[in-house]
Parts: C-alpha cells; structure tokens; sequence
C-alpha cells in the first residue's frame, strides 16, 4: 500500500508542477531531436549518476516516451481550460493504473519465489544429508524437531524470517541462476 501511495503522490506531483509551469512536460514529450529533454534527463544523470543501481539512460528514456506518447495529449502550457483538465486527468489516472499493475504482475512473481523456496526446502528438510542447505540455527530445529509437520514450520519461519533480496538471491542460488553462496548471514 505504501508503494501505491508513492506512485500516486509521485505522479500527481508531476501534475502539479507542470500546472504550476515548473515542468513543460507538454515540451518534453516532443518526439524527434528535443534539445529539452536531453537537456531533462542530462541534469536527471548528473544527479544520479553515483548511483549504480539506477536504470540506464536510453532504457529510461524509452519508457518515458513510450508512456507520454500513449497517454499525454496537451500540446501546450497548462492554461486551465476543461479540456486540459480532463486531458491531464486521463494521464494521470492512466499513469497510475500502469504502474500499479506493474506491481500486481511483480506480486504474482514473488509468490512463484515463495513458493518454490517452500517446495525446495521443505524436500531439503525430508533428508538429513540435504541439511546443510539450512542455516546452523535452522539445522538444530530440525534436529530437535523431526515431526512433517514440525519441519514445514521450520521451512516457514526460515522464509519469512527472510526479507525481499534475501528470498530472491536464495532463490537465484538454489535455481541455479547464481553460484552458491552461504546463508549464514540468516541468523536468529
């Protein structure tokens, strides 16, 4: 919920600066050479451009023009008439609809995540010499603890006590899309 806060409060920011004529997004969406937004995404870089983990340039600028062509319809400075209003509207509620989708179909792949994590160590837990999959604090529960049910609890409590890039790079290690790294750093 707070992600949908964010993108909401996100996009009507940008509705309001381009109200308030701090943002000519009616320019930027210009297609062919738009010496106003390479200027744009020129200070966007220099400000991120630290930032390893930010998105490439021409990837971000493909989806910015991608979106704004599909969705924006004023050719002009904000003036106030209805049909900017009800123009500028259907792109922000547009806007939000996409991404907030976006999160829906990102959900989906996290439950796939949760569930194969759940699928392969609830088999790891079934054989003692598949263990060593298993954090030391999680292999003494599971010596202690040798009831199905008891295990598939145990399976549990170690995924939920995973948080997000945990669960994924466990996921990316046990798939094999990553080479195998320790999970000790999982501790309770």
């Amino acid at each position: 919920m707070d992600w949908a806060d964010d993108v909401t409060y996100s996009v009507l920011d940008m509705e309001d600066f381009y109200r308030a004529g701090r943002i000519p997004l009616h320019v930027l969406v210009r297609s062919g050479e738009n010496f106003e937004r390479r200027r744009f995404f020129d200070d966007v870089y220099q400000r991120r451009g630290a930032d390893k983990d930010f998105y490439p340039r021409a990837e971000l600028e493909e989806v910015f023009g991608s979106l704004m062509a599909t969705f924006w319809q004023i050719n002009e400075p904000y003036s106030g008439l209805m049909d900017q209003r009800s123009k500028l509207r259907y792109c922000t509620s547009h806007l939000i609809h996409c991404y907030i989708t976006a999160v829906q179909l990102d959900k989906a792949r996290q439950k796939r995540i949760i569930r194969l994590l759940f699928e392969a160590y609830t088999e790891a837990s079934e054989s003692r010499k598949k263990w060593s999959l298993f954090p030391p604090y999680y292999r003494d529960q599971l010596e202690r603890d040798g009831s199905p049910v008891d295990r598939k609890r145990i399976v549990v409590d170690l995924i939920a006590g995973m948080t997000e890039p945990q669960a994924i790079a466990t996921y990316a290690q046990l798939m094999g899309v990553r080479p195998a790294v320790t999970l000790e750093e999982i501790v309770r």
